[in-house]
């Protein structure tokens, strides 16, 4: 199909825009230098319990 320049006619997915009601976080260590260490912490929480 590349070679001969078809394209698929169903529409793909946009997953780089973002929703309109999500609420977007500042970044809180931008410009800041990180020189020691246990001076910035991260933490990744994909799970709840209800």
């Amino acid at each position: 199909m590349r070679l001969m320049g078809l394209m698929p006619i169903y529409q793909m997915p946009n997953t780089s825009k973002a929703e309109k009601s999500h609420k977007a976080y500042p970044y809180w260590l931008r410009g800041q230098r990180v020189g020691r260490p246990d001076q910035a912490w991260a933490a990744a929480i994909t799970y709840l319990p209800k």
